[in-house]
């Protein structure tokens, strides 16, 4: 069954014959069935809302709550990385991918861009064949380079103008020329700039 709030009469059209109530009568303002109605729905809202928040009072936001798929890999997610590196750093340009004309976000890899990045965004963990052809380039993770303790694998950062976020995932990389007498060179480190945000 529906309400109508339209069929509910107003205090002041009561049938003919019927007692008035003499219950609102010590307030100096007269009160509506409608302002009534209107007064329990916005109580249920605010009890509601306030129900919903219970889980989340009381708790501070963490640093390493940002993981990988699989939650293997641990990164900081304040947007200004002062959690790994509290003096902050001299962001560097992309040296390879589609991030080299953006502004710098990144810092500290010899290789750093878009190219080192799984499709979830954090640091690859694969060997592939690439630009050169005849290259191979052996790629993994690591959570040793990225400040302070404990390790992580990634941090954020806030690049302006446009307030972009950015995750800095860090791996290593290795590379060799595919002939039989080439031997690998490296590990580099090598940084998975993604866009987060």
């Amino acid at each position: 069954m529906t309400l109508d709030l339209n069929a509910i009469p107003y205090a002041d059209e009561a049938p003919p014959g019927a007692a008035r109530t003499t219950v609102l009568t010590a307030l100096a303002v007269p009160r509506r069935r409608r302002a009534f109605f209107k007064a329990v729905g916005y109580a249920g809202l605010t009890i509601g809302a306030a129900v919903l928040a219970l889980p989340f009072a009381g708790r501070a936001r963490q640093a390493n709550a940002e993981t990988s798929p699989g939650g293997a890999l641990q990164g900081w997610n304040a947007n200004n990385c002062s959690d790994a590196y509290p003096g902050g750093y001299s962001e560097r340009r992309d040296t390879h991918g589609i991030y080299v004309p953006e502004t710098p976000a990144c810092f500290g890899g010899t290789y750093m861009g878009w190219n080192w990045c799984a499709s979830s965004g954090w640091h690859r963990s694969d060997t592939t064949g690439s630009s050169p052809p005849g290259w191979t380039w052996q790629m993994w993770p690591i959570s040793s380079a990225c400040g302070g303790a404990p390790t992580k694998n990634a941090w954020r950062w806030t690049t302006n103008p446009g307030a972009k976020v950015w995750r800095c995932s860090d791996g290593n990389s290795k590379v060799r020329r595919n002939v039989w007498w080439a031997s690998w060179q490296g590990p580099y480190l090598s940084i998975c700039r993604a866009r987060v945000g």
